[in-house]
């Protein structure tokens, strides 16, 4: 597990503090609560992103892999009901092979694809959310 930045630590120790505070009122804001969740420290309920730390350490089971043109994701649940879900864009520069992917084959190209063929950073996303809570 990789270490802590003082921010991400600011804000773990106020989801200490009081849970449920909003992601966007931490310090760092959603950027850090996305980062604590990929390190499987701290998950999400609602659209509004509340925080709160996870009861156990969740044993996740992927349920389902995607694949667009220009994207990839997997998503899955813990048996607690607390999902996960993963997408992340193709990066040319680490896998070349993603150009297959991003083949137009004489149809019109995705605006994202021809932003990543000229060199646009990819994008990634990972969730930790508790369901129906």
């Amino acid at each position: 597990m990789s270490s802590l930045t003082p921010t991400m630590r600011m804000a773990l120790t106020e989801i200490e503090r009081k849970q449920g505070q909003l992601a966007a009122h931490l310090p760092g804001g959603t950027r850090t609560v996305e980062a604590l969740m990929r390190r499987g420290m701290v998950e999400v309920a609602g659209e509004d992103w509340r925080t709160y730390l996870p009861e156990h350490k969740h044993a996740f089971k992927r349920g389902m892999h995607l694949d667009g043109c220009h994207w990839f994701g997997n998503s899955g649940a813990c048996e607690c009901g607390v999902v996960y879900s993963a997408r992340n864009e193709r990066s040319l520069k680490g896998d070349p092979y993603s150009a297959i992917w991003m083949d137009d084959m004489g149809v019109d190209t995705c605006i994202r694809c021809e932003q990543l063929k000229n060199g646009a950073r990819p994008r990634s996303t990972f969730v930790i959310a508790r369901n129906g809570k």
